[in-house]
């Protein structure tokens, strides 16, 4: 599985071509373009297993991708199976897309989760430096940071500030 940030494609590979076949509306979408004869193709998986069409195929191959990697062969002797394979390549990708949301939404509720329990943790505490403490340890935990300091605005820790140029370190 790959899964890189900032607007790169990403590939899961759990979209697997026997489970998209799985789905009703994509056999019917795929009856749609082959005019209901199945007998004209066959869908293969990535090992070359028979999934789904003709149990024989024909002459010509068309293979179906995801992010460069193949995941299945439509085999057929005219254009319907080109364009199965074309179909089946898009529908993956689009699979992929919502894994890799999903992927990514999970993400950001684990994040809120992490700011959730400091939130809670800063709650139960009232003393000023130990809350201080919490924040600039979650702080550098969630930042992957050697070092945290929490400047206080004003109020306490201005003296240790003052007395010395630097925040304190917590």
């Amino acid at each position: 599985m790959t899964h890189t940030m900032a607007g790169e494609t990403m590939l899961l590979r759990n979209v697997r071509l026997r489970s998209l076949l799985a789905d009703k509306d994509i056999q019917e979408l795929i009856d749609t373009v082959t005019d209901h004869d199945y007998e004209t193709i066959s869908i293969l998986d990535e090992a070359g297993q028979y999934i789904m069409g003709a149990q024989e195929g024909g002459e010509k191959e068309y293979p179906v991708f995801l992010n460069g990697e193949v995941l299945g062969i439509v085999v057929g002797n005219d254009s319907r199976a080109g364009h199965v394979s074309g179909l089946l390549s898009y529908l993956a990708a689009r699979e992929n897309e919502r894994n890799v949301m999903a992927m990514e939404a999970l993400e950001r509720i684990e994040e809120i989760k992490e700011f959730y329990d400091m939130a809670e943790q800063a709650n139960s505490s009232f003393d000023h430096t130990q809350l201080c403490k919490l924040v600039a340890e979650e702080a550098q935990r969630l930042f992957e940071a050697d070092e945290a300091a929490v400047l206080p605005e004003s109020g306490e820790g201005e003296e240790e500030v003052e007395e010395n140029g630097q925040a304190p370190q917590i």
